[in-house]
């Protein structure tokens, strides 16, 4: 029998094992294991309906099976400030695609954006553009570029 990850079907191309983008990096220490990172920009990426796309979505097993299969996250990394509804439709487009990748299993989905120099108007902004993931909103979790994603999963 297979995992619920083992059925996250991507083309391997995609799979990358560092969260980084435009000089911010996400620390992937202590993260349930095994994962697989998608980085979405690349050609065999899974891809929304329209062009906008998160950086990465991370699928992860839970250590914790009675509380979920898996954790799924779409990320946006920001090596500076942002807009709010930019960086949502960003992470919702990265929930329409998990929605389509991963298998429905117990998720534990969090929309995470990692900064590094972000106004506070705009992360308490993120407060008010909440992620659409298979019938429930989920408000968008913010770390700064070099935190862990760990806690936040």
């Amino acid at each position: 029998m297979t995992s619920p990850l083992d059925q996250v079907a991507v083309h391997p191309a995609c799979l990358v094992d560092e969260c980084e983008e435009r000089s911010c990096v996400v620390d992937l220490a202590d993260v349930p294991s095994p994962f697989k990172l998608i980085k979405m920009d690349l050609k065999h990426a899974p891809a929304s309906a329209t062009n906008v796309r998160c950086d990465f979505l991370f699928i992860g097993t839970s250590s914790d099976r009675t509380k979920c299969d898996l954790y799924v996250a779409p990320l946006e990394l920001k090596s500076s400030g942002f807009s709010p509804g930019s960086v949502s439709e960003q992470l919702a487009a990265g929930a329409k695609v998990a929605d389509r990748t991963v298998p429905r299993a117990r998720c534990r989905f969090t929309p995470i954006v990692a900064h590094d120099g972000a106004h506070r108007r705009q992360i308490n902004d993120l407060a008010k553009h909440p992620v659409r993931f298979r019938g429930s909103d989920y408000a968008i979790k913010v770390v700064r570029c070099g935190d862990p994603i760990a806690d936040m999963l």
